[in-house]
Parts: C-alpha cells; structure tokens; sequence
C-alpha cells in the first residue's frame, strides 16, 4: 500500500517522472515538459515556505503527486491554497492513493491558515467535479485555453 508523505530531494526524479506521465495523459499541447524548467521548479518548490509536493509511495516508487501553493485574493487577504498539479498513475487509481494525497494537502492548507482550498478539473484527464462535490468543495470557475500567434509548440 502507498504511504502518501511530503516530498524530499530523494523524491525529485519520481516526481519528474510523473510530471511527464501527467503531460503526455493529459494531451494538451501547451503542457508539453521542458526538462530543466521541471527540475527547477521541483527543486524550489521543495525548499519554499508557501508550496508543497506530497507524493504517494509505493515501496520506493512514487506512483502519484499533489502540488500546490499559498497565496492571498487578489482584493483582499483571504489566504487560499491552489493545486497545480494532481496525478496518480492510472494503476494505482480506483482505490486511496488519490483521496489520501488530496487530504494530506487539504491538512496542509489548514496548518498554513488558508480559509479556502481550490482545486482544479482538467476534464480533460478525468472529471472530478462529483468527487470534489461530495468532498465539500464548489464549482465557481471554468478555465478556457487559446492559443496566441506567438505559440512556438
């Protein structure tokens, strides 16, 4: 059975892994990886106070991911969390690991002090709008994506 913990260095390249299983699953263009970019952004968000990674652990091998973020509304200081990216690999799906990774970033969100935690639906992957619904969470927004005349992909 996964353990689902907070990510370490040691976690790096498991989580590289599956943030390419999540670009090629969700095949959209624009969420093709730029390597370097990817370990940038894994290695700092490691080491920030307002982000997170946990992954789900399955004997050593990281099998799905949750990250996320610490900001404040725009218009004022309601303090929130956002997740940028959720993914289990398909094998593992169907059973806890993706409810165990969603609930240890929704306790992290609370011991940071967020009033509100949100939550992305790439339908694209998969619609999650019921499971969230019966988690307790709103639908309040949906995100449409155009590509510019300066899209080089």
């Amino acid at each position: 059975m996964a353990v689902v913990r907070e990510a370490d260095r040691a976690d790096t390249m498991g989580v590289l892994t599956l943030i390419q299983e999540f670009s090629d699953a969700a095949a959209a263009d624009h969420l093709w990886v730029d390597q370097e970019k990817a370990v940038d952004l894994v290695e700092s968000l490691l080491e920030a106070e307002d982000a997170v990674i946990f992954v789900a652990d399955d004997d050593g091998e990281s099998v799905g991911f949750i990250v996320g973020f610490l900001g404040e509304i725009l218009f004022n200081k309601v303090k929130y969390s956002t997740e940028l990216a959720w993914f289990v690999r398909p094998e593992h799906r169907g059973g806890t690991v993706a409810l165990r990774l969603l609930k240890a970033y929704e306790e992290w969100g609370k011991s940071k002090g967020v009033h509100i935690i949100n939550m992305a639906d790439m339908s694209i992957l998969q619609d999650h709008g019921g499971l969230y619904e019966k988690l307790g969470y709103s639908k309040v927004e949906t995100c449409y994506v155009k590509k510019t005349e300066n899209a080089q992909w």
